[in-house]
């Protein structure tokens, strides 16, 4: 922040940095191996006089993957608003802008619409969709057998 010397368009490159950071960051935190990625985090802990018990949070693939596009998905429209604003900033000023400011936003851009990435995005969409498919099926098969 020092180095934008209270320049809007510079705050504004700050910000667009740290946040397109955080999704390529929450990429890797979020990853989810396949359907039986399952998560057991310990939630509470009580101590009693006979027994202690212990209260875990289960997550399962398809929750943390339908968590994740959800997060993921708002993330980018917040960084293709940014970008859009920092695009027009740029071209209301023009003159005063340098050629690196005029660069940054290309070349963030052809990041953001690598193939690669896009792909990536549709092969996890559509193991969502199969996932949803197969818990659907399961518990048709769940009811079936009770009745």
């Amino acid at each position: 922040m020092e180095e934008a010397n209270a320049d809007p368009l510079e705050i504004l490159w700050a910000q667009i940095i740290t946040l397109w950071t955080a999704i390529i960051r929450s990429q890797k935190i979020m990853f989810v191996s396949d359907k039986n990625d399952i998560t057991k985090e310990l939630k509470k802990t009580t101590v009693g006089d006979k027994m202690d018990s212990q209260e875990y949070e289960i997550q399962f693939a398809w929750d943390k993957q339908a968590n994740f596009l959800n997060a993921q998905s708002r993330a980018m429209t917040t960084l293709s608003n940014m970008i859009k604003r920092y695009d027009d900033m740029l071209h209301a000023n023009w003159e005063m802008t340098t050629e690196e400011q005029r660069l940054r936003v290309d070349k963030l851009r052809v990041q953001i619409d690598n193939p690669e990435l896009q792909h990536r995005k549709e092969v996890s969409e559509q193991k969502l969709k199969m996932q949803e498919e197969l818990i659907s099926m399961k518990k048709k098969e769940l009811e079936l057998k009770e009745w």
